[in-house]
């Protein structure tokens, strides 16, 4: 679910248990970017829940995942060759694309098409 205020939500959705995290989605740079795809195309659990991300709210049913390195290093030279200095992409935008994409591949051919595209 995807809102611009949560207060507007009914409080017995928002309840404990019925989402397994909650995302601030201002601007992004890499390093919440990082955070974002473990989320979704993580595959090693991250030892520390607050180590994952400081908007990340976790529930007992839902183990916060990360990248592997070579995942990171992927990203970091997928992100290195589209962009000419700092590295920015609106979270709403990332996370949609996150959630069309079924793996990290096509997450970043796709970011990749995004970029030579003007978007």
């Amino acid at each position: 679910m995807t809102t611009r205020d949560a207060s507007g939500i009914d409080p017995a959705l928002l309840r404990p248990g019925r989402f397994g995290y909650r995302l601030h989605m201002d601007c992004m740079r890499l390093p919440e970017l990082l955070e974002l795809l473990g989320l979704y195309y993580g595959t090693e659990p991250c030892t520390n829940a607050l180590q994952a991300w400081q908007e990340v709210e976790v529930t007992a049913s839902k183990r916060v995942r990360r990248l592997r390195q070579e995942e990171i290093n992927e990203v970091r030279r997928c992100v290195v060759s589209l962009s000419q200095g700092d590295f920015s992409i609106c979270g709403a935008v990332a996370d949609s694309m996150c959630f069309a994409a079924p793996s990290l591949k096509a997450f970043l051919d796709a970011l990749r098409r995004r970029h030579h595209s003007g978007r």
